[in-house]
């Protein structure tokens, strides 16, 4: 059962006395002990019950205190249709409390009681503040790198910590991974810097690796289908390998934005799972460096014997990416924290330059004409001669591959390149359909006519909101010259400035993966100039 706790306390109380929480008329519990005091649902065993924060399959979560030891607690209470065996799910219940209670760790989900109380069986957990990486990734894909390591970095801790104890989880997935912002350290102005701790939740499933652990008792394959390893899928025994894959699912997604095997029905995700190889987390996402690109696809290879052995070797590959301890990553590392390090701060470096340059211009400027008994005299130096634009678009087309063909666009799609409502006259449009793999491209003829090609990139306002990402290509006689970073719905414009002297054939592509239904880039007024580029200009 995937649980969310939400963060907010808005309208929890904080003692006696608070106002009451008001809740539909439809929302009724049963099981509870009629309230005591104002601001109570009910009461359970020795817990006064004020809120329902999260269900699932299994039972319900509720925001609850613990009337004796006076601390806020996670309520979790078994609630089964009807007609469910109550047996089999109590053991399943109790399951789950058992691996909770023996195992203590930062980075799992703290236990205190299990209890029953008028047959209704229930389980006190600690009360965690934040929100699940399953919110996370909905607010923000793909995670920057360092954001990205620590949450795989103390996921991987965690799992270790469940593997060592000769357990396997089996629902490894972002809804059961929860981001607990505390305080932690003080930063150089002393104030408090928050950190998330990760905390795996829901140990439903979990099962001892020495059971029969690929059937439940209904004999139905037990998992998330995005994230279920192939031999999940398939229903073979399962040790801690399966987990691993899982958390293979989990990383591409935090790095990429999106799932390895999406698909558009159980069966469809079923066969990606067991059949298909996902893109190369580095090809769609520059940024992440290659020793953790390998180690995702190291840890979503469909033999196991092919993964990592334990988590304890994927914490110790993650450790050394971070620290620099593997050599092959040094370079990786410092390049892409150097790209986000631009990135957040092009603006202020920008101008730091053009104020260094103007102050250097004026010092040399002074220098040159002081009053020495000379006579600045003009120079035959030539100056390049800046001409008019030449727009890509009205340029011969020697060859291109598109999907769906020129003239078969979806009624509602116009092919015009509109970002925020503003149309460029000259854009070109890619659709990023679905293509079996093949970059959707344009080649012009340039005949080493032209100094630089300018363009920006974004996703255009035709793409549909739920749309995959797109990474914008920009190839010269066969070489790549540049990529964009991994592009999706609002993720802003990024600008495209090269230099294509001697350039015969120049490429525009764009590169897809999985289901990308309806995702639209655009090349926002593509141009050649036969001078450098000067300030200013941009397309708004």
């Amino acid at each position: 059962m995937s649980i969310t706790i939400r963060s907010d306390r808005h309208g929890l109380p904080d003692g006696a006395g608070a106002g009451r929480v008001v809740l539909p008329e439809s929302a009724t519990f049963p099981f509870l002990r009629a309230p005591a005091l104002p601001g109570e649902l009910g009461r359970l065993g020795n817990y006064r019950v004020f809120r329902l924060i999260g269900s699932g399959g299994m039972g319900k979560v509720f925001f609850a205190e613990d009337m004796t030891l006076q601390r806020d607690v996670a309520l979790k209470v078994m609630c089964l249709p009807p007609g469910e065996d109550v047996g089999s799910w109590w053991e399943r219940f109790l399951r789950e409390a058992r691996a909770l209670a023996a195992i203590k760790h930062p980075n799992l989900v703290t236990v205190y009681q299990t209890g029953e109380d008028r047959g209704t069986m229930f389980l006190a957990m600690e009360l965690l503040k934040g929100e699940s990486l399953e919110t996370r990734l909905r607010n923000k894909t793909p995670l920057e790198f360092d954001e990205l390591l620590r949450i795989a970095e103390e996921t991987a801790t965690g799992l270790s910590a469940i593997h060592e104890r000769g357990l396997i989880h089996r629902d490894i997935k972002p809804g059961n991974i929860w981001l607990e912002a505390e305080t932690r350290g003080q930063t150089t102005d002393s104030a408090s810097s928050l950190t998330p701790r990760v905390k795996i939740l829901d140990f439903g499933l979990v099962r001892d690796i020495h059971e029969d652990t690929h059937l439940t008792e209904a004999g139905a394959v037990v998992g998330t289908p995005a994230y279920m390893s192939p031999e999940q899928v398939r229903g073979w025994a399962l040790d801690q390998r399966t987990d691993l894959f899982s958390f293979g699912c989990v990383l591409y997604t935090m790095a990429t934005g999106h799932q390895p095997f999406a698909a558009i029905n159980p069966i469809a995700q079923a066969a990606a799972l067991v059949a298909d190889t996902p893109s190369r987390v580095r090809k769609l996402n520059p940024d992440i460096p290659e020793p953790l690109s390998n180690l995702i696809a190291e840890l979503l290879s469909k033999n196991p014997s092919d993964r990592p052995a334990t988590a304890a070797a994927v914490v110790k590959r993650l450790q050394d990416i971070r620290d620099g301890f593997d050599r092959d990553s040094d370079t990786e590392v410092i390049e892409a924290a150097r790209r986000s390090f631009w990135r957040r701060h092009r603006t202020v470096l920008a101008l730091v330059a053009c104020v260094w340059f103007v102050a250097t211009g004026v010092i040399l400027g002074a220098a040159l004409t002081r009053d020495r008994g000379k006579t600045a005299t003009p120079t035959n130096t030539p100056v390049a001669k800046e001409t008019a634009p030449q727009f890509i678009s009205e340029l011969p087309v020697l060859d291109y591959y598109e999907f769906p063909p020129p003239g078969h666009l979806p009624p509602h799609v116009d092919g015009k390149v509109r970002v925020r409502g503003v149309l460029s006259p000259h854009g070109l449009f890619m659709h990023g359909a679905p293509s079996f793999g093949q970059q959707m491209f344009t080649s012009y003829s340039l005949d080493k006519k032209y100094a630089r090609f300018q363009s920006e990139v974004a996703m255009i306002d035709s793409s549909d909101e739920w749309s995959g990402p797109l990474v914008f290509v920009v190839t010269a006689d066969g070489k790549e010259l540049w990529h964009s970073k991994v592009m999706g719905v609002g993720t802003p414009k990024e600008a495209c400035d090269l230099d294509v002297i001697g350039v015969s054939v120049l490429t525009l592509g764009l590169r897809t993966a999985g289901n990308h239904r309806g995702a639209h880039g655009g090349w926002i007024e593509p141009r050649l100039v036969n001078a450098p580029p000067t300030s200013g200009g941009g397309f708004e």
